[in-house]
């Protein structure tokens, strides 16, 4: 990974981090975490930062797409069931 990508890397999982962090440190913020909020905030969006931000040579950018993809849907489906409440972590990751 080029050096600048690893440095934008580290900042973006460092703010994502910090407002985690915010939510359990402060008692004035209240956020739900029912299944979809814990599989969505803990597991789909590191996993597409991650996702994203793979170098290239690694993976193919057609390959890196149909992955990225059928991981999103396969967890949204696990998050909201088999049925329209999986669009709302779909949608919200897309």
């Amino acid at each position: 990974m080029k050096r600048s990508l690893n440095i934008l890397f580290c900042i973006r999982l460092f703010f994502y981090f910090s407002v985690i962090a915010l939510i359990l440190i402060h008692p004035g913020i209240t956020v739900k975490f029912d299944r979809i909020g814990i599989i969505q905030w803990f597991l789909i969006i590191p996993l597409m930062a991650v996702l994203a931000f793979l170098p290239e040579q690694r993976i193919k950018h057609s390959v890196r797409l149909i992955l990225s993809s059928s991981l999103l849907f396969l967890l949204s489906v696990m998050a909201g069931g088999v049925n329209l409440s999986a669009l709302t972590p779909f949608a919200a990751d897309l």
